[in-house]
């Protein structure tokens, strides 16, 4: 019988700005993959969009399938993205 990958690397993630332009990440995942520790933990973008379609690329370079964005406050919340339909616009 063939094993087929049946479970999705899912990333939670929550961006913060801490000054104009650097946002700061906080990361949560039920997996205990050791890529998490190689995601950076700042992140610069001209808005939040930028930084997280930044995260996004890195998460999937990592090894992840979906992040999911937690709501910060006096932000929207953009929650379930796929990685790959992340949008540029800010």
């Amino acid at each position: 019988m063939e094993s087929k990958r049946s479970q999705t690397n899912v990333l939670r993630a929550a961006l913060y700005e801490v000054e104009r332009g650097l946002f700061q990440v906080s990361y949560r995942t039920d997996t205990a993959r050791r890529a998490v520790h190689e995601l950076p933990i700042y992140q610069t973008g001209t808005c939040a969009r930028e930084a997280k379609q930044r995260i996004d690329e890195s998460a999937q370079e990592c090894g992840f399938d979906l992040v999911i964005w937690d709501g910060t406050p006096g932000a929207p919340n953009e929650t379930a993205l796929p990685i790959a339909g992340t949008s540029a616009g800010c």
